[in-house]
């Protein structure tokens, strides 16, 4: 004979078996929840701080330095010069282009994870998201091809899938970040659909005047989104 628990009668349950058996349905969920947002956080913060370098190197390294070039691109790449004494920009180029494929998995993952937990809006909306998630991918694969295999074997493979991976991606993340902040701000206004729906003109403006830079500027402008649409799902979640 057994309890409705499954344990034979008179046998003891030790208080560890218990609090196991017991744990709420959707704690784990939770714990799944926070984590992949928190790891899309750490990619978007991860992103802010090193497209910056790359832009500078990427500025050196097209020797754009001596025709001049943006004020923010210029003043950087005097501080990062005088700071750190680079004198071989395509290595620099190469060592902080590499992490961005952390940055890209990292939101890739936590856009699934928000995705899951959030409402999907309309048909727009539905196509937005994907659309982002393509972008992200796109980015991630033209990453390892431009600044895993391309700086190592081939300035061919560089092109190409800068070319065939890496701008196309650009362009669905931006874009679709922009639709899918629209979509967001018709139903309700945050501060994440407020952020997203910035997101193509701010990297526009930011490829335009600031870091002058593929793929730095456009993914400046989508880290600096993204961080604000995790950070507020994280708020929202806590105070719930």
């Amino acid at each position: 004979m057994t309890t409705e628990r499954g344990t034979p009668s008179g046998s003891t349950v030790s208080p560890q078996q218990v609090a196991l058996t017991d744990t709420p349905p959707g704690a784990t969920t939770r714990v799944r929840f926070r984590s992949g947002l928190l790891l899309g956080l750490s990619g978007a913060a991860l992103g802010l701080v090193t497209t910056p370098f790359l832009a500078v190197a990427g500025f050196l390294a097209g020797g754009w330095s001596g025709i001049g070039g943006p004020p923010l691109l210029v003043a950087l790449h005097a501080a990062c010069t005088s700071a750190f004494g680079w004198s071989e920009p395509i290595d620099v180029q190469q060592a902080y282009g590499r992490p961005l494929l952390f940055v890209l998995v990292a939101l890739l993952l936590g856009l699934g994870t928000w995705w899951r937990h959030v409402p999907s809006g309309g048909r727009a909306a539905r196509v937005a998201r994907w659309c982002v998630a393509l972008g992200f991918t796109l980015g991630a694969l033209g990453n390892v091809t431009d600044y895993w295999l391309g700086f190592r074997f081939s300035a061919a493979l560089w092109s190409v899938g800068f070319g065939v991976l890496t701008v196309p991606g650009l362009m669905m993340m931006t874009v679709g970040s922009s639709m899918l902040g629209v979509s967001m701000l018709r139903a309700r206004v945050t501060a994440g659909a407020v952020a997203l729906s910035l997101t193509f003109p701010a990297a526009a403006l930011d490829g335009a005047v600031g870091l002058h830079y593929l793929p730095a500027a456009p993914l400046f402008a989508l880290c600096l989104a993204w961080l604000v649409v995790f950070a507020t799902a994280l708020k929202d979640r806590a105070s719930s």
